[in-house]
């Protein structure tokens, strides 16, 4: 048996005798005594040849340990390759629109002016498309998009409708949510969505109303953050979650603090979390964007200024095993533009050169330097990255942002010790208590 190599140890706070042992390749959490924990470093070391067999079951259980014949880069390796030409799931991110009622002053999708909505040759086209799946697969999840999708209620009703009906006679579940900024999430619009098996929904606040009003306008120069609060309020009782992301940088931070009064009047399926805004597309000024080590200073004490604010503890991101980065380098996940353009990004909708083809032409569809790119990356062999005792949990980063050559670490990289520490801490007092 060895030492996993992935293995990350730290002192608990206020206590000497106890130490933090976190795997990234399995992200197990355990609490090891001081005096085991000095038996596993001579192990190490080599100065002992065995561990006692209690304490080495235990460790080998979270992969701590392994057996010496294994090779844990293989492991991730292997780990990608399953979940990224995994076919038993279909996931679908579909914007019915690229038309927007706010003028975000971050957004670079703010600049295509386009309120063309998805017609009914395209629709057909995306039905087809999961018809041609249906039978190999047994669940399906559809990311509503935008634009603003609460914009294009006339396209994604009927199609929801349509695809529910698929999917039950097909035996095939089905999951949805939406990403939209909430202006028109009305009561009546959160239990039509109830209805569509939209499960969940994020919403942007980008600080207290002030601030908020000054990035997230409408399209006429109004500011919003009333209306969303409200609408926020009102829906989250028909909905099993809303994720509110608060949009950060260099221009808001000193708001930050003042949030959680806000947070304070809504439901407790109403979680929030902060979302580093990046230079999209040229679309942003550089000098305006945290740098990832300094965003995840913010990103610590945030969590720890929410768990201490609403009686939470944030385990909200921790750390998971993962197999692949996002849906940009999975077979089976795809973005769908209103004209039916596909693409494996977020941030591709919309721009010409990161099209990969479109729906209505499926059956031609041959991979392009883009699709290749996104595919057949492999951060096991990347210099970068393959020696990384993050990349269990990270695999390489952002797939976007490497091909834009911009910084891709995961947060985790520079906050991972303080973020345990402050977790464990959380943990032991609530047990305690």
């Amino acid at each position: 048996m060895k030492l996993s190599k992935y293995n990350f140890f730290y002192n608990k706070k206020g206590d000497p005798d106890s130490i933090i042992a976190f795997n990234a390749v399995t992200c197990a959490l355990a609490l090891i005594d001081k005096s085991d924990f000095e038996e596993l470093m001579r192990f190490e070391k080599g100065e002992i040849n065995q561990l006692g067999n209690k304490f080495a079951n235990e460790l080998h259980h979270g992969r701590f340990i392994v057996e010496d014949s294994i090779d844990e880069k293989k492991i991730l390796k292997y780990r990608q390759l399953i979940s990224r030409y995994n076919t038993n799931g279909l996931g679908l991110t579909i914007a019915p629109t690229l038309g927007c009622n706010f003028r975000c002053i971050y957004c670079y999708e703010s600049t295509l002016d386009k309120y063309q909505k998805m017609d009914a040759d395209v629709q057909g086209s995306v039905i087809q498309l999961i018809e041609n799946h249906i039978k190999f697969i047994d669940s399906l999840y559809i990311a509503w998009y935008g634009g603003e999708p609460t914009l294009a209620m006339d396209v994604v009703e009927p199609l929801s409708e349509r695809i529910i009906k698929i999917c039950n006679e097909n035996n095939v579940k089905y999951d949805a949510s939406m990403i939209t900024n909430g202006y028109l999430m009305t009561e009546g619009l959160a239990k039509k969505l109830n209805s569509l098996k939209v499960s969940q929904i994020q919403i942007t606040i980008d600080g207290p109303k002030e601030i908020h009003d000054e990035r997230r306008k409408l399209v006429n120069g109004e500011g919003t953050f009333d209306t969303i609060v409200s609408n926020i309020k009102k829906s989250s009782k028909f909905l099993n979650l809303i994720n509110l992301r608060i949009n950060l940088d260099k221009a808001n931070e000193g708001q930050l603090s003042n949030m959680f009064k806000i947070f304070s009047g809504f439901d407790p399926n109403v979680h929030p979390y902060l979302g580093r805004v990046d230079n999209a597309n040229g679309r942003y000024g550089e000098d305006k964007c945290f740098e990832t080590s300094r965003f995840s200073e913010i990103n610590k004490k945030f969590k720890n200024s929410l768990s201490k604010n609403t009686q939470q503890i944030v385990m909200q991101g921790y750390p998971t095993p993962i197999g692949r980065a996002c849906g940009a380098d999975a077979l089976n996940s795809m973005i769908i533009a209103p004209n039916g353009d596909l693409c494996k990004c977020w941030n591709d909708i919309g721009l010409e050169g990161y099209c990969i083809g479109n729906i209505k032409n499926m059956l031609t569809l041959t991979p392009n330097a883009i699709l290749l790119d996104y595919a057949l990356y492999d951060p096991t062999e990347d210099e970068l990255c393959s020696e990384c005792k993050f990349l269990p949990f990270c695999m390489g980063g952002c797939p976007r942002k490497r091909l834009d050559g911009v910084e891709r670490c995961n947060i985790y990289k520079y906050n991972i010790g303080n973020y345990l520490t402050g977790l464990v801490d959380e943990l032991t007092k609530t047990s305690a208590g």
